[in-house]
């Protein structure tokens, strides 16, 4: 059994030193070194990762290190009935709220419009909403106990 990590500018050693820790007789494979397709039952990437999937014949997971999957939604050769993970951890999950946070204060407070105002050296005070007038609807999965996933 082995697992690719397949990243373009993620430095490897402290994943696999972490994954090596958890489960040690996993055998890693740093993509494109990979001696034994037929012995991958797992793939770790993230990114763009073009490569002929038919040659792993036996992936049980693919697992995204990042927020999104759309990187694996969008391989060629991607069996449907293969699952798709999304690791996650504190930080990640306190990124994505910092991102929402910041677009929606970008929004709200009509700082694009301020930045093109400074390009022509121009301050124009823009109307504001209040807060309370403006509802912020969040589309995705349902995640309950969460602050935001």
């Amino acid at each position: 059994m082995s697992l690719i990590f397949a990243f373009v500018d993620i430095p490897s050693e402290p994943w696999v030193k972490a994954i090596k820790a958890e489960i040690p007789d996993l055998a890693i494979h740093l993509w494109p070194d990979v001696t034994e397709p037929e012995d991958v039952k797992f793939v770790l990437l993230w990114g763009k990762w073009n490569t002929d999937l038919t040659q792993f014949p036996n992936i049980r997971a693919f697992l995204s290190l990042g927020a999104g999957v759309d990187h694996i939604l969008a391989l060629k050769d991607r069996p449907p009935s293969v699952p798709i993970v999304r690791l996650g951890d504190p930080a990640l999950r306190t990124g994505m709220v910092e991102y929402v946070l910041y677009n929606v204060l970008k929004f709200h407070r009509r700082f694009s419009e301020y930045e093109e105002q400074q390009q022509k050296s121009l301050w124009i005070e823009q109307d504001q909403t209040m807060p309370f007038k403006r509802t912020v609807g969040i589309y995705g999965s349902w995640c309950p106990r969460s602050s935001m996933c």
